[in-house]
């Protein structure tokens, strides 16, 4: 039911840094689709590998790449902000302190995907990923693999999900916020389909 829905409404009501990452999270999925679920798993369902192109097949692909992974970095840019000087220790810091709060990952872990940290992996999305995929200056980017763009949206789809996890309100909080008609809700949840 929609009232099931109420912890993300109310989060995307409240909360323009979730919505935002949402949607741009979306956008990338939208361009460049996989199955999340099996990305994670150890053991994809055989339908579900995201497997390179075939090499006849990379022009049509990459420009859905690159498109998925400046969405997706920009996903993660608008929780955590842009990554700090690698040579400040205090901003270095407070940036790792921040991922934290935000997101409850931290940062010096091991993102399972790349086999980097979480933070280096934000690097290489910012600088190695995002950069040649937004401009390419009139030159198609052969280098880019699928598994680039599979790494960065399971990235910010990890992301975006702590973020969720640490600011979303209880299902009960979130009717409650949104005024959800609880004596109505009871009733629906209680009729019987003949």
């Amino acid at each position: 039911s929609l009232a099931d829905l109420s912890q993300t409404i109310e989060l995307f009501l409240r909360d323009e840094r979730a919505y935002i990452a949402a949607s741009l999270l979306n956008a990338s999925f939208t361009s460049h689709y996989f199955c999340l679920t099996c990305a994670f798993s150890s053991r994809p369902f055989h339908d579900h590998t995201a497997e390179e192109p075939e090499i006849w097949e990379y022009l049509d692909i990459i420009p859905n790449l690159e498109m998925a992974i400046v969405n997706a970095c920009r996903s993660v840019e608008s929780i955590l902000g842009e990554p700090p000087n690698r040579n400040n220790d205090n901003s270095l810091k407070r940036h790792k302190e921040k991922w934290k709060e935000l997101t409850g990952i931290n940062a010096d872990e091991t993102f399972e995907k790349s086999g980097s940290t979480y933070l280096d992996f934000y690097y290489s999305l910012f600088h190695d990923l995002r950069n040649p995929s937004a401009h390419s200056y009139g030159r198609i980017n052969f280098g880019l693999e699928r598994v680039k763009a599979v790494q960065a949206q399971c990235f910010a789809a990890l992301i975006l999900h702590g973020y969720v996890e640490i600011h979303a309100l209880s299902i009960e909080e979130a009717k409650s916020s949104l005024h959800f008609n609880q004596e109505l809700l009871e009733r629906v949840s209680s009729f019987k389909f003949r």
